[in-house]
């Protein structure tokens, strides 16, 4: 392995999106959350992690250079975080314990009622996926048309045709890759895009966000739904919002920002905090979890994502490989890169 200069460069307003997000995931996943509220949350917390890699993906590399990327950054911290997860879970457990063996297969296989990690793997199954999307697509329009036709390809499939737990979620990879194209396509065209999102403009986009969400009685995620053109134009809404706000207030919060710069680390451990503090809070004070619901539910995603600061922070700095950070697998040079040479 070769070692590298830890990239310094981030953009606030995608660390503060995806921070955004994840404090959703957490919101989502605690015991106390309300499907009320999820109904808003769904059609973005997993989309906008699909429109961020999209958007940082770089077109023209050699296949070697993201598999690189990809295994380094996605799947060695999955394998690692997973393994930690389960060692932990057989050690301390607040809720029902796993058999070491089928929480193994479930880490491994990615199928079935035990899997651990699933949106990291997720995330590095599509991203190679997209690779050859992109490759394939010449010209921003057909990277469109492509990305469309598999998001309503998958959609079907997955939500008339109910096609599903197909091994390391391969069923849901087109609608996963449309969101990974629009997020490539917002780069191209960013500044025009940026410009045409004015106030006014993203304060009726809201409002048309909130409109249709109220009227549509079923959950949209970013695997469609069974009338398709819903869910993309209620999700592609919510992106355009959740990135519009990230942009304007990228900056504002460091607490954020931090976790949107250790979501993998988040993933990993949020689930093992927030049952410690139910597990306390059922404990010594019982009567709270009758007084309001949603006050906790956003005491405890606080809480959570404050507790896991100081680990994360030790990670970083003293075992920054585990993230894939400071080395690389293997050197590899893109088409480009070998022709300038």
């Amino acid at each position: 392995m070769q070692e590298t200069k830890p990239d310094k460069t981030r953009l606030a307003w995608i660390d503060f999106s995806r921070g955004v997000a994840f404090l959703m995931v957490i919101y989502s996943h605690i015991p106390t959350c309300t499907p009320g509220i999820m109904h808003f949350f769904a059609p973005v917390f997993l989309t906008t992690f699909f429109f961020v890699s999209g958007y940082l993906f770089k077109s023209g590399q050699g296949f070697s250079v993201v598999l690189e990327q990809r295994i380094r950054t996605l799947l060695i911290p999955f394998l690692i975080l997973g393994m930690i997860m389960i060692l932990m879970s057989q050690l301390l457990s607040f809720n029902e314990q796993v058999d070491f063996r089928d929480a193994v297969a479930g880490l491994i296989t990615q199928n079935g009622p035990n899997q651990i990690l699933w949106f990291i793997a997720a995330l590095f199954v599509y991203s190679v996926i997209f690779y050859f999307i992109d490759l394939l697509c010449k010209t921003p329009l057909t990277l469109f048309g492509v990305a469309t036709g598999l998001f309503v390809l998958n959609a079907v499939t997955y939500n008339w045709l109910e096609i599903r737990h197909i091994p390391w979620h391969i069923d849901t990879f087109g609608c996963a890759c449309f969101y990974m194209a629009l997020g490539r396509l917002y780069r191209l065209y960013e500044p025009a895009v940026d410009r045409a999102l004015t106030t006014p403009v993203l304060l009726l986009l809201t409002a048309a966000y909130v409109g249709l969400l109220a009227v549509l009685p079923h959950y949209i995620s970013y695997s469609g739904s069974i009338w398709i053109v819903d869910s993309m134009a209620v999700t592609v809404i919510g992106l355009i919002i959740i990135i519009s706000l990230s942009k304007r207030l990228g900056d504002k919060s460091r607490f954020v920002l931090f976790v949107g710069a250790n979501t993998l680390f988040y993933f990993a451990f949020h689930g093992k905090v927030y049952s410690l503090l139910f597990a306390v809070i059922n404990k010594k004070f019982p009567q709270l979890l009758e007084v309001n619901d949603v006050m906790l539910s956003i005491v405890i995603v606080i809480l959570d994502a404050l507790i896991l600061i100081l680990p994360a922070m030790a990670v970083n700095r003293f075992t920054p490989g585990i993230m894939g950070k400071g080395y690389r697998l293997w050197t590899a040079k893109s088409p480009a890169a070998g022709k300038s040479a």
